[in-house]
């Protein structure tokens, strides 16, 4: 039984109303009115799988981060055809919107020998209310061609990994559980988007459901905490990686940080 964590980290970026991805330098600060956001998506090796959790805007970047992704994974040692599992939180395109990318006006599977899961309410909401072509275009090659696995149908695909629709910032958003041996690893989304979401209470306009994200946040980090596990926040800029190793009713939860790579 192993398991290591690697956090992908491609860029940091100003990001408003608009959803524009503007990157930023090191030490930049974001423009008036937005925030500072990372872009980690996450590779992990546990027992005999390759799990990419949340794969960044791809092709709908300006410059498209799909190469800059699988530069990422080859760094490790993979290549695209190695993953054997991807996993969307959400599917809001700044974590899916590299199942897929453009080569010479056409769609490709970015990780052609995956299994996708997702949610198939969520892709079935987000297909019914799309009126962009290219999403449109991409949301079908997906249905199409891409071996989906909608967690409704079994949300343990496997030993040692696990969904749960949490909602929140989505209606259909996911929190993931992994876990090898002893040891194991929550992912939630933009419900626990960045390490400032622990101790802090607040409704995020963003949110579908602002009380149901509070609500639920709350509830997962006390799961994370009893059962010790790494928190992966995928939008968070400095570590991405963390635990929870003590709590105060006052100062609330002490936060250990991890290296963005971690081998349990």
């Amino acid at each position: 039984m192993s398991l290591k964590i690697f956090a992908l980290n491609l860029g940091v970026y100003s990001v408003g109303k608009d959803q524009d991805f503007k990157p930023l330098g090191p030490g930049d600060k974001p423009l008036k009115g937005e925030v500072k956001l990372a872009l980690n998506p996450f590779l992990i090796e546990q027992n005999n799988r390759l799990i990419v959790i949340d794969t960044g805007l791809g092709s709908f970047y300006r410059d498209d981060m799909t190469p800059d992704l699988l530069a990422k994974i080859a760094a490790h040692g993979y290549s695209e055809r190695d993953i054997t599992d991807v996993v969307c939180s959400h599917l809001h395109l700044d974590h899916a919107g590299a199942l897929a990318h453009q080569e010479n006006d056409y769609w490709e599977l970015t990780f052609p020998d995956a299994v996708i899961h997702m949610s198939g309410r969520e892709l079935a909401k987000v297909k019914k209310a799309q009126h962009d072509h290219q999403i449109e275009d991409y949301l079908s090659f997906l249905d199409a061609r891409g071996t989906l696995h909608f967690i409704e149908d079994n949300p343990e695909p496997f030993e040692g990994l696990r969904f749960e629709i949490i909602g929140g910032h989505t209606e259909f958003s996911l929190a993931i559980f992994g876990r090898s041996g002893g040891a194991g690893y929550l992912m939630a989304g933009d419900v626990l988007g960045v390490r400032a979401h622990v101790n802090r209470k607040f409704a995020a306009k963003y949110d579908f459901d602002p009380g149901k994200s509070q609500e639920m946040r709350e509830h997962l980090l006390k799961q994370a905490y009893r059962n010790d596990v790494y928190i992966l926040s995928y939008h968070d800029d400095g570590s991405p990686v963390y635990r929870l190793t003590g709590w105060d009713e006052k100062k609330g939860y002490t936060i250990e940080t991890a290296e963005h790579d971690v081998a349990i």
